[in-house]
């Protein structure tokens, strides 16, 4: 029989939706290092939450763009741990928040599931996609590689799995059964965990649940998730681009005038790194992403190389997929099935209009500072787009019929192709790779 973890740890980018907590004297759990947390209890599903944790230092001031530092207590004997910390910043729009955002956001949640159950607590961490809903968090290119500022958000992660490693016992969980549990982003952060020094993951956690998140999303598709060096003229396009957005382009110390810019512009500045009619309701892509490097701690060569050399930690892999988030699906006015509809939500947006097949082809080779999906041979594209169908009845959102939802004509056909090559495709290459090197 296959059991859960006792302690399962969820990714998540946005932020957490408020419970019913009861007011007043909440439940206090004694931990390590002589702190005590006090948390709150939810009245409706009467369990014990400890909410907003701090793992790290707030990474702002000198400490924005720098690996993670972790969080001291100071003189402090007891954390308030009854509310949600904020949420990081982040594009909004597509997801609501209710919590403030804030790039002081590096918390854990904890709810105590209790002793019944085969998860006994369960962890849900928020670290630095800083500024965007991708997980680096520091601008891209040379300079921002050799001020520490690379892959800040698994660094983050990294050091919240330390924490959950030292103190989970405390809350009832087993520090030696702790499954790392992520969605979209979240699902590849929880692969990319396991490159960790080529695979050698300290013992932090014992297996991963990838749900809509492979590894190889990085490697086989849109630069935005695509790792490369710190040097790539991609990557130093993009950098050149928010350093011209924030008017630090001509500073003697650009990258010290793009560490003290307003958190507001740099969000701004990775959208418009897309003309308006790339711009589909997922905040994606983003300017911000991955580097790797030999000396790096997780992405020391293209992780499609990590993955096929077996440099990886071979724990126990659930990998599938899952619907977007409900709330996108109501703006989009069609439902999605998971693991199939996982394409229209990177090509429905306000100013998306795809009606031929030359608008796929467009959309497939256009080139933007630190992105591009990759295409470049036009006869390739041609002959793929022969295996999809030009009705809207095989499209995706499949199941549908011949409806559009007031979207272009090929709107349906083109979300088909990109399901297939940022999800299915990449999964299938991970899955099959993972099992023939462990």
């Amino acid at each position: 029989m296959l059991h859960l973890a006792t302690s399962l740890v969820s990714l998540w980018l946005a932020t957490l939706p408020p419970a019913a907590f009861a007011a007043g004297s909440g439940p206090v759990v004694h931990g390590a290092d002589g702190l005590s947390y006090v948390g709150t209890r939810n009245t409706t599903s009467r369990q014990d939450y400890f909410l907003g944790i701090p793992f790290a230092q707030p990474p702002v001031g000198r400490l924005r763009f720098k690996p993670p530092v972790a969080w001291a207590p100071g003189n402090t004997t007891e954390v308030n741990a009854a509310q949600f910390g904020a949420g990081c910043q982040q594009a909004t729009g597509y997801v609501p928040t209710n919590n403030t955002l804030s790039e002081d956001c590096l918390t854990l949640n904890i709810c105590e599931l209790g002793q019944r159950l085969m998860v006994n607590s369960a962890v849900s961490m928020r670290y630095q996609p800083a500024l965007t809903a991708i997980t680096d968090g520091v601008p891209p290119g040379q300079e921002a590689y050799n001020a520490g500022g690379s892959n800040l958000g698994f660094k983050d992660q990294r050091l919240a799995l330390e924490w959950i490693h030292k103190n989970i016992e405390y809350f009832g969980g087993d520090p030696n059964k702790v499954t790392l549990f992520g969605t979209s982003a979240g699902g590849v952060s929880a692969s990319i965990q396991t490159l960790y020094n080529k695979g050698k993951i300290g013992g932090l956690f014992r297996g991963i649940i990838l749900e809509s998140g492979p590894p190889e999303t990085d490697s086989q598709t849109a630069y935005s998730l695509h790792a490369l060096r710190p040097d790539d003229p991609v990557r130093e396009a993009a950098f050149h681009l928010i350093a011209n957005a924030t008017g630090c382009l001509g500073d003697p110390y650009v990258f010290e005038c793009v560490r003290n810019a307003p958190a507001d512009t740099l969000i701004q500045a990775n959208k418009d790194v897309l003309a308006p009619y790339y711009r589909a309701n997922v905040p994606a892509p983003t300017i911000f992403g991955p580097t790797y490097s030999p000396d790096d701690e997780f992405i020391t060569e293209p992780i499609h190389d990590l993955i096929h050399s077996g440099k990886f930690a071979k724990v126990p892999i659930i990998s599938g997929g899952i619907v977007p988030y409900p709330v996108i699906m109501i703006s989009m006015s069609y439902t999605l099935q998971a693991q199939l509809d996982e394409g229209p939500v990177f090509f429905d947006g306000p100013a998306v209009n795809i009606s031929s097949e030359q608008d796929i082809i467009n959309w497939f080779t256009a080139r933007f500072p630190a992105l591009y999906i990759g295409m470049s041979n036009l006869t390739s594209i041609t002959e793929l787009l022969k295996f999809y169908p030009t009705s809207p009845a095989a499209g995706s959102p499949y199941g549908t019929g011949s409806e559009t939802f007031g979207r272009g004509a090929q709107f349906k056909r083109a979300s088909s192709v990109f399901g297939d090559y940022l999800f299915q495709v990449s999964r299938v290459v991970s899955e099959e790779a993972m099992v023939i090197n462990l």
